[in-house]
């Protein structure tokens, strides 16, 4: 894992593996990647489905989940079948840290709201009606956790009240500005001094660069340059020229030298000095 392509050819080759086993008389077959959820009228026809997945390549052991009280879990949700129904219920791993961006980090207060939205959402979306509060009870628990102390209780809905502001669409006309988070109070100086010029717009956060995005590199088919006679990848190194937000030196033929910045890939500003 770990490349954009590997979810691809996963869901291909797990397509492989579960082919034989389709002539079993199953009720229900889903799967998601290499999760697989099976429904049949009896224990011998599970084991053989089982047996059969498990014999198409060395390589590849799947493992059986066995409920839990009464309860199968399958990726974020637990099922239950009792009375001739099925009921669900939201479902964490053990394994699972429930980390989430922190209340007390500096981070956008829209973004902690939809953090909070989304939580709550996720665990009403997967649940039936008779564990919704079940689900809700165990979302709260994890906003807690992360240091969402009273916004869980006010100024929050569950359900279809919290998309009210989301679906309002913007003007077309204002313009959008987009500023580097700072802090709320830099955010709102900015927008009450365009309110004080007269200048209708909206102004939106950007995420800063987190440590995660300067430790992690995967995307390595990015640093291919596909310029051609690309005039800043021979100075600085394969891919450079598609970096933004640089600081960059141009020393010129005549002794001076100019110092400059942009946010636009770094080779279109570069050109623009030929």
């Amino acid at each position: 894992m770990g490349s954009r392509l590997a979810p691809v050819l996963a869901v291909i080759y797990m397509d492989t593996i579960e082919t034989p086993s389709n002539v079993y008389p199953t009720l229900l077959y889903r799967r998601y990647i290499d999760d697989i959820f099976v429904i049949a009228e009896s224990k011998t026809t599970l084991d053989d489905v089982f047996l059969s997945l498990n014999s198409q390549a060395d390589t590849i052991r799947l493992t059986r989940e066995t409920p839990t009280e009464g309860w199968l879990p399958f990726l974020n949700c637990e099922i239950r079948h009792k009375n001739d129904a099925f009921s669900t219920r939201w479902y964490r791993k053990p394994s699972n840290k429930n980390i989430l961006i922190r209340f007390d980090s500096c981070q956008p207060k829209q973004h902690k709201i939809n953090t909070i939205r989304t939580t709550q959402r996720t665990a009403v979306a997967n649940s039936t009606f008779d564990n919704i509060k079940y689900s809700k009870d165990l979302a709260e628990n994890i906003l807690r956790k992360n240091g969402y102390l009273t916004t869980v209780k006010k100024g929050v809905h569950y359900g279809k009240k919290a998309n009210t502001r989301m679906n309002k669409q913007p003007h077309a006309n204002v313009p959008i500005i987009p500023i580097p988070y700072v802090s709320e109070q830099i955010t709102n100086l900015v927008r009450s001094s365009l309110k004080k010029v007269g200048l209708e717009a909206r102004v939106i956060e950007l995420k800063g660069i987190s440590l995660r995005n300067t430790l992690i590199k995967n995307r390595i088919f990015d640093k291919r340059c596909v310029r051609r006679q690309c005039r800043v990848c021979p100075q600085i190194g394969e891919g450079a020229c598609a970096r933004r937000g640089v600081i960059y030196q141009i020393a010129c033929s005549c002794g001076e030298i100019y110092i400059g910045e942009s946010g636009r890939p770094l080779a279109e500003r570069y050109n623009e000095h030929s």
